[in-house]
Protein backbone atom coordinates (compact mmCIF):
# COMPACT_ATOMS: atom_id res chain seq x y z
CA UNK A 1 0.00 0.00 0.00
CA UNK A 2 1.45 3.27 -0.49
CA UNK A 3 0.10 6.80 0.48
CA UNK A 4 -0.17 9.93 -1.59
CA UNK A 5 2.26 12.74 -0.93
CA UNK A 6 0.07 15.49 -0.90
CA UNK A 7 -3.61 16.75 -1.57
CA UNK A 8 -2.03 20.03 -3.60
CA UNK A 9 -0.50 17.04 -5.65
CA UNK A 10 -4.32 15.68 -6.44
CA UNK A 11 -5.94 18.54 -7.20
CA UNK A 12 -3.33 19.63 -9.63
CA UNK A 13 -3.44 16.13 -11.26
CA UNK A 14 -7.13 16.52 -11.45
CA UNK A 15 -7.39 19.86 -12.60
CA UNK A 16 -4.90 19.61 -15.14
CA UNK A 17 -7.32 16.35 -16.57
CA UNK A 18 -3.92 14.81 -18.33
CA UNK A 19 -5.85 11.28 -18.44
CA UNK A 20 -5.41 9.23 -21.54
CA UNK A 21 -8.71 8.02 -22.67
CA UNK A 22 -8.36 3.99 -22.73
CA UNK A 23 -8.56 1.99 -26.01
CA UNK A 24 -11.23 -0.40 -26.43
CA UNK A 25 -8.53 -3.11 -26.05
CA UNK A 26 -5.02 -2.27 -25.73
CA UNK A 27 -2.63 -3.95 -28.18
CA UNK A 28 0.42 -3.24 -25.66
CA UNK A 29 1.27 -6.82 -24.26
CA UNK A 30 2.91 -4.86 -21.12
CA UNK A 31 -0.27 -2.95 -20.50
CA UNK A 32 -2.72 -3.80 -17.70
CA UNK A 33 -6.15 -2.83 -16.46
CA UNK A 34 -8.04 -2.05 -13.54
CA UNK A 35 -11.86 -3.33 -13.43
CA UNK A 36 -14.47 -2.91 -11.24
CA UNK A 37 -18.32 -2.65 -10.23
CA UNK A 38 -20.28 0.73 -8.49
CA UNK A 39 -22.82 0.13 -5.76
CA UNK A 40 -25.60 2.01 -4.71
CA UNK A 41 -26.32 4.46 -8.02
CA UNK A 42 -29.49 4.26 -9.59
CA UNK A 43 -29.89 2.36 -13.21
CA UNK A 44 -30.48 6.08 -14.53
CA UNK A 45 -27.32 8.35 -13.10
CA UNK A 46 -25.17 5.32 -13.54
CA UNK A 47 -23.72 7.14 -16.77
CA UNK A 48 -22.47 9.90 -14.44
CA UNK A 49 -19.93 8.52 -12.99
CA UNK A 50 -16.47 8.92 -13.94
CA UNK A 51 -13.80 6.37 -12.57
CA UNK A 52 -10.16 8.01 -12.68
CA UNK A 53 -6.83 6.09 -11.98
CA UNK A 54 -3.99 8.53 -11.00
CA UNK A 55 -0.29 8.53 -10.20
CA UNK A 56 0.63 11.88 -8.70
CA UNK A 57 4.19 11.37 -8.84
CA UNK A 58 4.41 10.61 -12.47
CA UNK A 59 6.56 12.91 -14.85
CA UNK A 60 5.23 10.82 -18.02
CA UNK A 61 1.85 12.77 -18.52
CA UNK A 62 0.60 9.74 -20.69
CA UNK A 63 0.75 7.55 -18.12
CA UNK A 64 -0.61 9.83 -15.71
CA UNK A 65 -3.96 9.14 -15.35
CA UNK A 66 -6.52 7.18 -16.58
CA UNK A 67 -10.45 7.36 -17.21
CA UNK A 68 -13.44 5.81 -18.08
CA UNK A 69 -16.92 5.60 -17.30
CA UNK A 70 -19.06 3.43 -15.83
CA UNK A 71 -21.46 1.29 -18.10
CA UNK A 72 -25.13 0.59 -17.43
CA UNK A 73 -24.51 -2.48 -15.24
CA UNK A 74 -22.38 -0.52 -13.26
CA UNK A 75 -18.81 -2.12 -13.93
CA UNK A 76 -15.99 0.21 -15.47
CA UNK A 77 -12.74 -0.76 -17.07
CA UNK A 78 -9.59 0.87 -17.38
CA UNK A 79 -7.37 -0.25 -20.50
CA UNK A 80 -4.45 0.14 -21.39
CA UNK A 81 -2.80 0.69 -17.95
CA UNK A 82 1.07 1.11 -17.52
CA UNK A 83 2.80 -1.13 -14.66
CA UNK A 84 2.44 0.92 -11.86
CA UNK A 85 1.26 2.17 -8.29
CA UNK A 86 -2.07 3.99 -8.88
CA UNK A 87 -4.54 5.72 -6.72
CA UNK A 88 -8.79 5.30 -7.67
CA UNK A 89 -11.38 7.48 -7.08
CA UNK A 90 -15.20 7.03 -8.71
CA UNK A 91 -17.34 10.45 -8.78
CA UNK A 92 -20.51 11.89 -9.42
CA UNK A 93 -22.49 14.83 -9.38
CA UNK A 94 -25.16 13.89 -7.37
CA UNK A 95 -23.36 11.40 -5.60
CA UNK A 96 -20.06 12.75 -5.04
CA UNK A 97 -16.69 10.93 -4.63
CA UNK A 98 -15.21 7.86 -2.76
CA UNK A 99 -11.66 6.58 -3.03
CA UNK A 100 -10.17 3.04 -3.25
CA UNK A 101 -10.57 1.32 -0.46
CA UNK A 102 -13.97 2.82 0.73
CA UNK A 103 -11.97 5.86 1.40
CA UNK A 104 -13.52 9.35 1.90
CA UNK A 105 -10.17 11.02 1.65
CA UNK A 106 -6.94 11.08 -0.50
CA UNK A 107 -5.12 10.50 2.71
CA UNK A 108 -7.11 7.45 3.69
CA UNK A 109 -6.62 5.71 0.13
CA UNK A 110 -5.31 2.50 -0.73
CA UNK A 111 -3.06 2.34 -4.39
CA UNK A 112 -3.45 -0.18 -6.58
CA UNK A 113 -0.51 -1.93 -7.47
CA UNK A 114 -0.94 -2.76 -11.54
CA UNK A 115 2.15 -5.46 -12.77
CA UNK A 116 2.90 -5.16 -16.92
CA UNK A 117 0.08 -7.07 -18.69
CA UNK A 118 -1.61 -8.13 -15.60
CA UNK A 119 -5.73 -7.27 -15.04
CA UNK A 120 -6.25 -6.18 -11.27
CA UNK A 121 -10.67 -6.77 -10.47
CA UNK A 122 -12.17 -6.22 -7.91
CA UNK A 123 -11.56 -2.55 -7.31
CA UNK A 124 -15.11 -1.73 -6.16
CA UNK A 125 -16.98 1.16 -5.04
CA UNK A 126 -20.26 1.78 -2.87
CA UNK A 127 -21.30 5.69 -3.45
CA UNK A 128 -24.05 6.97 -1.62
CA UNK A 129 -25.61 9.93 -1.80
CA UNK A 130 -24.18 12.71 0.55
CA UNK A 131 -25.85 15.00 3.45
CA UNK A 132 -28.88 12.59 3.38
CA UNK A 133 -29.29 11.65 7.15
CA UNK A 134 -31.72 12.20 9.54
CA UNK A 135 -30.16 15.06 11.71
CA UNK A 136 -31.11 18.26 11.84
CA UNK A 137 -30.20 21.49 13.62
CA UNK A 138 -32.38 24.78 14.23
CA UNK A 139 -32.10 28.53 15.24
CA UNK A 140 -33.37 31.83 14.99
CA UNK A 141 -32.18 34.91 13.25
CA UNK A 142 -32.97 38.22 14.93
CA UNK A 143 -31.73 42.23 14.13
CA UNK A 144 -29.49 43.73 16.14
CA UNK A 145 -31.01 46.73 16.31
CA UNK A 146 -34.48 46.59 17.11
CA UNK A 147 -34.21 42.71 18.60
CA UNK A 148 -37.01 42.20 16.02
CA UNK A 149 -36.81 38.57 13.27
CA UNK A 150 -36.14 39.29 10.04
CA UNK A 151 -35.82 37.47 6.70
CA UNK A 152 -32.90 35.58 6.32
CA UNK A 153 -31.33 32.97 4.01
CA UNK A 154 -29.57 30.21 6.10
CA UNK A 155 -27.08 28.50 4.10
CA UNK A 156 -25.18 25.16 5.38
CA UNK A 157 -22.17 23.73 4.05
CA UNK A 158 -19.54 20.66 4.72
CA UNK A 159 -16.21 22.06 4.15
CA UNK A 160 -15.10 18.72 3.76
CA UNK A 161 -17.67 17.50 0.90
CA UNK A 162 -17.38 20.19 -1.97
CA UNK A 163 -20.75 19.02 -3.07
CA UNK A 164 -22.78 19.23 0.34
CA UNK A 165 -25.15 22.02 1.17
CA UNK A 166 -28.32 23.04 2.49
CA UNK A 167 -30.53 25.73 2.58
CA UNK A 168 -33.70 27.28 4.60
CA UNK A 169 -35.66 30.46 5.10
CA UNK A 170 -36.62 31.76 8.15
CA UNK A 171 -40.33 31.72 9.29
CA UNK A 172 -42.32 34.91 10.09
CA UNK A 173 -40.55 34.65 13.75
CA UNK A 174 -36.92 34.32 12.20
CA UNK A 175 -37.07 30.64 12.99
CA UNK A 176 -35.38 28.12 10.81
CA UNK A 177 -34.72 24.59 10.66
CA UNK A 178 -32.68 22.24 8.36
CA UNK A 179 -33.03 18.62 8.21
CA UNK A 180 -32.29 15.85 6.66
CA UNK A 181 -28.64 16.09 7.07
CA UNK A 182 -26.09 13.10 7.92
CA UNK A 183 -23.84 13.19 10.86
CA UNK A 184 -21.18 15.53 10.57
CA UNK A 185 -19.58 18.77 10.83
CA UNK A 186 -21.11 21.63 9.29
CA UNK A 187 -20.65 25.53 8.55
CA UNK A 188 -23.91 27.47 8.93
CA UNK A 189 -24.28 30.48 7.85
CA UNK A 190 -27.19 33.63 7.99
CA UNK A 191 -27.83 36.71 5.11
CA UNK A 192 -30.31 39.23 5.26
CA UNK A 193 -31.43 42.06 2.97
CA UNK A 194 -29.40 45.21 4.00
CA UNK A 195 -27.62 43.44 6.91
CA UNK A 196 -23.91 42.13 7.25
CA UNK A 197 -23.85 38.03 6.68
CA UNK A 198 -22.25 36.48 9.40
CA UNK A 199 -21.28 32.70 9.96
CA UNK A 200 -22.28 30.77 13.32
CA UNK A 201 -20.71 31.77 15.79
CA UNK A 202 -20.62 35.76 15.90
CA UNK A 203 -18.23 35.05 12.72
CA UNK A 204 -17.78 37.48 9.88
CA UNK A 205 -14.98 34.61 7.71
CA UNK A 206 -15.51 31.05 7.30
CA UNK A 207 -12.03 30.74 8.94
CA UNK A 208 -13.41 31.99 12.13
CA UNK A 209 -16.56 30.07 11.98
CA UNK A 210 -17.25 27.92 15.18
CA UNK A 211 -18.35 24.02 13.34
CA UNK A 212 -21.97 22.51 14.07
CA UNK A 213 -21.89 19.44 14.85
CA UNK A 214 -25.15 17.44 14.10
CA UNK A 215 -25.54 13.75 14.98
CA UNK A 216 -28.14 11.72 13.74
CA UNK A 217 -30.72 11.59 14.47
CA UNK A 218 -31.36 14.03 16.62
CA UNK A 219 -31.79 18.07 16.26
CA UNK A 220 -29.22 20.70 17.11
CA UNK A 221 -30.51 23.68 18.35
CA UNK A 222 -29.79 26.94 19.34
CA UNK A 223 -28.25 27.91 15.99
CA UNK A 224 -28.80 31.68 16.34
CA UNK A 225 -28.20 34.78 14.84
CA UNK A 226 -27.99 38.55 15.53
CA UNK A 227 -27.00 40.32 12.47
CA UNK A 228 -25.96 44.01 12.24
CA UNK A 229 -27.02 46.24 10.29
CA UNK A 230 -24.88 46.74 7.06
CA UNK A 231 -23.11 50.30 5.74
CA UNK A 232 -22.35 50.89 1.87
CA UNK A 233 -19.76 52.93 0.69
CA UNK A 234 -21.01 55.27 -2.81
CA UNK A 235 -18.91 57.39 -5.34
CA UNK A 236 -17.85 57.61 -8.95
CA UNK A 237 -14.31 56.94 -10.62
CA UNK A 238 -13.24 58.93 -13.30
CA UNK A 239 -10.71 58.99 -15.97
CA UNK A 240 -8.15 61.54 -16.37
CA UNK A 241 -10.08 63.50 -18.74
CA UNK A 242 -13.02 63.97 -16.16
CA UNK A 243 -15.13 61.52 -18.45
CA UNK A 244 -17.02 58.69 -16.50
CA UNK A 245 -14.48 55.29 -16.14
CA UNK A 246 -17.53 52.05 -16.25
CA UNK A 247 -16.11 48.59 -15.43
CA UNK A 248 -13.75 49.20 -13.49
CA UNK A 249 -13.65 47.51 -10.16
CA UNK A 250 -13.71 49.37 -6.40
CA UNK A 251 -12.80 47.09 -3.61
CA UNK A 252 -13.58 47.63 -0.05
CA UNK A 253 -10.77 46.60 2.44
CA UNK A 254 -11.40 46.56 6.47
CA UNK A 255 -8.05 49.10 7.76
CA UNK A 256 -5.85 47.06 9.74
CA UNK A 257 -5.26 50.06 11.62
CA UNK A 258 -6.82 53.82 11.96
CA UNK A 259 -3.87 55.12 10.47
CA UNK A 260 -4.28 53.51 6.67
CA UNK A 261 -0.61 51.99 6.51
CA UNK A 262 -2.09 48.70 5.79
CA UNK A 263 -5.27 46.52 5.42
CA UNK A 264 -6.36 43.04 7.46
CA UNK A 265 -5.36 40.25 6.08
CA UNK A 266 -7.43 37.86 3.84
CA UNK A 267 -8.99 35.44 5.67
CA UNK A 268 -11.70 34.64 2.70
CA UNK A 269 -12.44 33.07 -0.75
CA UNK A 270 -14.13 34.30 -3.66
CA UNK A 271 -17.67 33.52 -2.62
CA UNK A 272 -21.11 35.32 -1.44
CA UNK A 273 -20.58 38.28 1.05
CA UNK A 274 -23.97 38.07 1.55
CA UNK A 275 -27.15 40.38 0.22
CA UNK A 276 -27.18 44.07 -0.99
CA UNK A 277 -29.72 46.46 -0.12
CA UNK A 278 -31.04 45.78 -3.46
CA UNK A 279 -31.57 42.10 -3.03
CA UNK A 280 -28.65 42.01 -5.55
CA UNK A 281 -25.34 39.57 -3.82
CA UNK A 282 -22.71 40.90 -2.55
CA UNK A 283 -19.19 39.50 -4.19
CA UNK A 284 -16.25 38.73 -1.74
CA UNK A 285 -12.79 39.23 -2.98
CA UNK A 286 -10.11 37.44 -0.09
CA UNK A 287 -10.35 40.02 2.58
CA UNK A 288 -12.56 42.56 0.53
CA UNK A 289 -15.93 43.41 -0.59
CA UNK A 290 -16.18 44.42 -4.37
CA UNK A 291 -18.28 46.68 -7.13
CA UNK A 292 -18.00 47.36 -10.34
CA UNK A 293 -19.14 50.87 -12.04
CA UNK A 294 -21.56 51.90 -14.30
CA UNK A 295 -21.86 53.83 -17.25
CA UNK A 296 -21.58 56.82 -15.06
CA UNK A 297 -18.51 55.60 -13.16
CA UNK A 298 -20.92 54.96 -10.45
CA UNK A 299 -20.62 52.41 -7.91
CA UNK A 300 -22.22 51.09 -4.70
CA UNK A 301 -20.42 48.63 -2.30
CA UNK A 302 -23.51 47.20 0.41
CA UNK A 303 -22.97 44.32 3.12
CA UNK A 304 -20.16 46.17 4.82
CA UNK A 305 -19.49 45.78 8.66
CA UNK A 306 -19.46 48.81 10.62
CA UNK A 307 -15.42 50.27 10.97
CA UNK A 308 -12.68 51.84 8.94
CA UNK A 309 -11.58 50.82 5.18
CA UNK A 310 -9.42 52.10 2.18
CA UNK A 311 -10.44 51.98 -1.00
CA UNK A 312 -9.22 51.22 -4.19
CA UNK A 313 -10.29 51.24 -8.02
CA UNK A 314 -8.89 49.40 -10.73
CA UNK A 315 -8.97 49.70 -14.38
CA UNK A 316 -7.10 49.31 -17.50
CA UNK A 317 -7.26 51.66 -20.65
CA UNK A 318 -5.13 50.52 -23.74
CA UNK A 319 -2.11 50.96 -22.40
CA UNK A 320 -1.53 49.05 -18.59
CA UNK A 321 -3.72 48.38 -15.57
CA UNK A 322 -3.88 50.74 -13.45
CA UNK A 323 -4.74 50.28 -9.33
CA UNK A 324 -5.56 53.90 -7.72
CA UNK A 325 -6.61 54.67 -3.73
CA UNK A 326 -8.70 56.98 -2.12
CA UNK A 327 -7.49 59.59 -1.98
CA UNK A 328 -5.49 60.34 -5.14
CA UNK A 329 -2.78 57.87 -4.69
CA UNK A 330 -1.33 54.73 -6.31
CA UNK A 331 0.65 53.88 -2.67
CA UNK A 332 -2.05 51.90 -0.78
CA UNK A 333 0.51 52.99 2.38
CA UNK A 334 -0.96 56.75 2.32
CA UNK A 335 -4.86 55.54 0.91
CA UNK A 336 -7.19 57.64 3.09
CA UNK A 337 -9.79 55.86 5.60
CA UNK A 338 -12.96 55.80 5.03
CA UNK A 339 -14.94 54.99 8.05
CA UNK A 340 -18.72 53.44 7.45
CA UNK A 341 -21.36 53.46 10.30
CA UNK A 342 -24.10 50.36 10.55
CA UNK A 343 -27.10 51.12 8.30
CA UNK A 344 -25.08 54.09 6.51
CA UNK A 345 -23.96 55.07 3.40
Amino acid sequence: MRRPTSLATLLAVLLALPFAAAPARSQDPAAGAITGTIFGVDADLMPTVTVFAFDPDSSDAAGMGYMAMADPDGTYRLEGVAAGSYFVVAQSPEYGQQYYDRAASLSDATSVEVAAGDEVSGIDFRLARPGVGSGSLSGVVMAGDTGLPITARVRVTDPSRWNVSFSASTDVSGRFTVAGMASGSYLVRAMAEGYVAEYFDDARTEGQAARVVVTEPDETTGIDFVLARAGAITGQVLERDGLPFEGARVTAWPAASGDSTGVVPPDSTWGDGGIGADGSPIVMWPGGYTASTGPAGRFRIDGLPAGLYVVSAQGRNAWRSVTIWYDGTEDPALAATVGVRSGAT
